[in-house]
């Protein structure tokens, strides 16, 4: 598959709100085991500050709803013409905060539970 018709999938897949179809693929699941095994199942941005942390996502740089044409892509080519990886392993906590899921310091508050101050 092309970048292009990549990009037309995935475009099509975020259009019917099937993205998921993306990650159930068997394209993306051969990728991904390639990914985890590349990095030996080791989250990069726990290993940069010397801890190590079982990898068990693998995390697209260039984001998927930006950047469809890269959703199955290794490696992308930044301004620079210099080749940059596209997909990281990393643990599921290092991902959430990646994607500002998690800030620090801020507790989820459980569904239907009244506020801390109430």
């Amino acid at each position: 598959m092309t970048p292009s018709e990549c990009g037309a999938w995935v475009r099509s897949l975020m259009a019917a709100e099937r993205l998921g179809d993306l990650y159930r693929s068997y394209r993306w699941q051969v990728l991904r085991k390639r990914i985890l095994a590349k990095y030996k199942h080791e989250c990069q941005h726990c290993k940069a500050r010397g801890r190590y942390r079982r990898a068990d996502t693998v995390h697209h740089d260039r984001f998927v709803d930006k950047y469809p044409e890269l959703a199955l892509s290794e490696y992308y080519i930044d301004q620079h013409g210099e080749q940059k990886p596209n997909l990281i392993a990393l643990c599921h906590e290092c991902h959430e905060k990646v994607h500002g899921y998690r800030t620090a310091g801020k507790k989820k508050q459980k569904k239907n539970a009244p506020p801390e101050w109430w």
